[in-house]
């Protein structure tokens, strides 16, 4: 729990989380490394550095900045849950854990990335052109993005 604690402040620090942000992540890192080690931990550090370094490239959206309480249990809820089913001796939580954190990091780099570099960006619903950060909207730097983030 100590080094959830220790890098949810560093993720404070580095404005890579708001307050409740940091409090959201030391109860999610908490949780999971209690649960799994470092073997759940690395991965759940990878999707947080990378996710984290991706909202920090140029050209990014008005609602741009630390992530708040709410996006880290978006993103992390499920993971952390599947994580907690260890101590239920549930064979499959890892695997549930991993396919979790893919999901979350798909969604979160095809956002990140289609946003910044995501050409013409069309609705899903019906293939017709939107401008970037509309609801639905995919572009094909997005939908590389997310296959690269799973």
């Amino acid at each position: 729990m100590l080094y959830a604690v220790i890098a949810a402040l560093a993720a404070f620090q580095l404005r890579f989380l708001s307050l409740t942000g940091a409090l959201a992540a030391a109860i999610v890192g908490g949780v999971i490394w209690e649960a799994g080690g470092l073997p759940m931990a690395a991965p759940l550090l990878a999707f947080f550095i990378s996710s984290s370094l991706l909202g920090r490239l140029p050209r990014g959206s008005e609602k741009d900045g630390p992530r708040t309480g709410g996006q880290v249990l978006a993103n992390g809820a499920i993971a952390t849950l599947a994580a907690g089913l260890i101590w239920y001796d549930v064979r499959q939580a890892p695997t549930m854990f991993l396919a979790a954190l893919c999901a979350a990091n798909a969604d979160t780099w095809a956002t990140e990335i289609g946003m910044r570099f995501g050409r013409k960006p069309v609705r899903i619903t019906t293939l017709k052109h939107v401008e970037p950060g509309v609801s639905g909207a995919v572009s094909i730097a997005g939908v590389v993005a997310s296959l690269a983030g799973s």
